[in-house]
């Protein structure tokens, strides 16, 4: 959720078993936008380059450490970034997605469909 993290993941990897990245807060630091202030919350967005580099950095920092990586937050639970982040997260380590139970269904199809196609 910080992104002094997401950027140290590799100083990090020796310390820990896994990483979360929760991407409402990560988009929030990063943006310099609060979702709960009215005249700044339109300034959010988690499809931004910078957040999705931070991620993918934080990913492949994870997965060359050996460790598990998973995200949470609302960009896990849309669809068309529940797909993108899971090719960004296909490799030899376990991922996850964490969402709202409500939005697996959407998800699923998606995440299905590129499993079988392959991510790479």
């Amino acid at each position: 959720e910080v992104p002094a993290a997401a950027l140290t993941v590799d100083e990090l990897v020796p310390h820990v078993d896994f990483i979360s990245i929760g991407t409402n807060d990560l988009t929030s630091y990063v943006m310099a936008a609060d979702r709960t202030e009215p005249g700044v919350a339109d300034l959010l967005d988690d499809r931004s380059a910078a957040v999705w580099r931070l991620i993918e950095q934080a990913v492949t920092d994870a997965l060359a450490g050996g460790i598990e990586a998973s995200v949470c937050g609302e960009m896990a639970g849309r669809p068309l970034e529940a797909f993108a982040l899971v090719a960004l997260m296909y490799g030899p380590v376990l991922m996850r997605l964490t969402q709202n139970a409500s939005l697996v269904p959407g998800c699923n199809f998606y995440s299905t469909v590129q499993s079988e196609v392959g991510c790479k």
